[in-house]
């Protein structure tokens, strides 16, 4: 994919705001309605579409992390997170679970 050099890509997003917020001890992906969840949520703190969320390498790890511009909003979803339990929730499920791998037992 290319960007038009007046694009806001990524990197740029990344450079203009500053501030993060890292979902603590959470590698594995979200749900889709939980990741929906998290975006209105971010929506609503900044009222508009200035934050960027992705996944960032950290050493041998890898990071939920949001950004935002402004401290108050950082701040804001922080306490979220930690209100909702926002890391605990389950991961999503691919494939069959063990049980049903092994099939039925007669």
């Amino acid at each position: 994919m290319s960007y038009r050099k007046g694009e806001d890509t990524p990197a740029k997003k990344r450079r203009r705001l500053g501030l993060r917020v890292v979902i603590e001890d959470r590698e594995e992906p979200f749900r889709a309605a939980d990741r929906d969840e998290l975006e209105a949520e971010c929506r609503r703190i900044t009222n508009g579409p200035e934050f960027f969320y992705n996944m960032e390498r950290n050493g041998g790890r890898y990071e939920h992390v949001v950004r935002f511009a402004a401290e108050h909003q950082a701040a804001a979803l922080a306490d979220w997170l930690r209100r909702e339990r926002f890391a605990e929730r389950p991961a999503p499920r691919f494939g069959p679970t063990a049980e049903e791998r092994a099939g039925p037992k007669l």
